[in-house]
Formats: C-alpha cells, sequence, structure tokens
C-alpha cells in the first residue's frame, strides 16, 4: 500500500486475526511483529537507532518470526519481489482518499524528516509525484487491477471508518480466519483509534525523539479520522489539481 492511508490500522487487524491477540507476543512493538520490508534502506532523522521502533535488520526479524508470518511494504507493485507473483502469499492493500494521504504525509515528513518548507510547496510535491513511493495513482491502479485475485484484497480506509466490524468479517473471510461475533465485538474495540493511541505497541509514541521541536509536538496518531483535509487544503487544490492527476494516471 502507498504510505499512510491507514498503514498501522491494518497491520494491527491482520496480525490479530492471525496470531493470538492476547499473548504476551501482543504487546511487543509492532515492528518486532510485522517487520517493515524496506526499512533498512530508509533514513528516517527524526527516529534513533536505539528507539524500540527501529528493532533492527528486517531480515533477521523475519528469519526469527514463526509462520505464518507477517510483512508490511510501501513498495509499488514493480519494486516488490518477483517471486511475490508466482508463490503469491496473501496481500492486504489498503487505499485512501489522495486529499487525506496528502495532508497526513506532510505531518509524518514534519515527524520524521524535519521537513521545514510550506504546506502548500508540499502539495504541490505530492501533485508533481516528487515524493516517496509515487508516483500515486499508478502505486493504487497497479493493485486496483489485480483485485480481483484470489490473493489480493483491496480495502478502502474510509470502509474502515464506516464499518470497521464489516471489515473484520471481510479480512478474516479473506485470510481463512472463523471468527465468532464475540471476537468481532472484541477486535472492533480494539481497533479503534482510541485504544490503538494508547497502545504503546502500534502509538509510536517513541517518535517523540523527532529531529525538530515542532515535530515533537505532533504525535504519530494524529486524528484518525477522514475529510481532515477540509481543514487544510483549498478547494482548487481538492478538487481539481488532484481530480487531474487522477484522470491523467488512470489512461
Amino acid at each position: 500500500m502507498y504510505c499512510v492511508p491507514g498503514t498501522t490500522w491494518a497491520q494491527e487487524l491482520v496480525w490479530c486475526l492471525i496470531k493470538d491477540p492476547k499473548s504476551p507476543e501482543a504487546k511487543l512493538e509492532l515492528k518486532k511483529r510485522f517487520p517493515f520490508l524496506e526499512d533498512p534502506g530508509l533514513d528516517t532523522t527524526g527516529m534513533r537507532k536505539d528507539d524500540p521502533m527501529c528493532p533492527g535488520n528486517t531480515w533477521q526479524i523475519l528469519h526469527n518470526l514463526s509462520a505464518p508470518r507477517t510483512i508490511k511494504s510501501h513498495l509499488p507493485k514493480e519494486l516488490l519481489p518477483k517471486q511475490i507473483w508466482q508463490v503469491k502469499p496473501k496481500i492486504v492493500y489498503v487505499c485512501r482518499d489522495p486529499r487525506d494521504v496528502c495532508v497526513s504525509f506532510y505531518y509524518q515528513f514534519i515527524k520524521l524528516h524535519g521537513y521545514k518548507d510550506t504546506f502548500n510547496h508540499f502539495v504541490q510535491l505530492f501533485l508533481d509525484d516528487i515524493m516517496l513511493y509515487s508516483p500515486f495513482w499508478v502505486h493504487i491502479l497497479n493493485f486496483w487491477k489485480m483485485r480481483h485475485e484470489d490473493h489480493i484484497l483491496f480495502l478502502r480506509y474510509e470502509d474502515m471508518t464506516k464499518d470497521l466490524a464489516a471489515v473484520v468479517r471481510q479480512v478474516a473471510a479473506f485470510l481463512g480466519r472463523n471468527v465468532n461475533e464475540e471476537q468481532v465485538s472484541w477486535l472492533t474495540h480494539h481497533c479503534t483509534f482510541e485504544e490503538m493511541s494508547k497502545n504503546p505497541a502500534v502509538n509510536y509514541d517513541t517518535f517523540r525523539m523527532a529531529p525538530t521541536q515542532e515535530a515533537k509536538e505532533i504525535k504519530f496518531m494524529r486524528k484518525g479520522k477522514e475529510n481532515h483535509r477540509h481543514r487544510c487544503l483549498t478547494g482548487k487544490i481538492q478538487y481539481s489539481h488532484i481530480g487531474k492527476a487522477r484522470r491523467k494516471s488512470s489512461y
């Protein structure tokens, strides 16, 4: 999935369905349970190497994990290991309204990379696809075109905010996990923004060791809501520019 479309949310849900959410392992930091494939190659200014959310070499972590393993990646289809399309492991892809993605990405860049330029300049970089993991629409459309494949589940962040219980059932069915209503209820509560924001295993509060004073004031889990863009983006940028970019990328 492209960066910041609700990745942490989806990770915790998937892990809890595959593993035992009430085991001691569930209290470990998410990166230790659900390693980030390309993490060793990223330079995250705001994260210290002794940060518990920076547990070390991804490959070593994966080697030590018991099956079934869960792996996170923001890489586009073209950069994923070729073996994925031969072995066909289960892939859960989450997309989100690009306007909300842009706003969240902006705050993440301040938090993790010490971004100091204006928000308007950041929006332009996003629109011009001069961003990490871009081009945005190509990234999404490549997986959208594969949404009918048996090993791919294409989710919308907006559906998760509207009816999380339904998404829990959908993901469970995709992963081949039988869940009763009590389990659905527990998972729905466990994966709410309120619960996750106070869960030290997933809230990334250690990112307060940030590169600037402004970054220290920003929480990794900020809003957990859709349509926050209306407070940040002008109407012209919201509907004209991003819509135009979407149509262009669809051809």
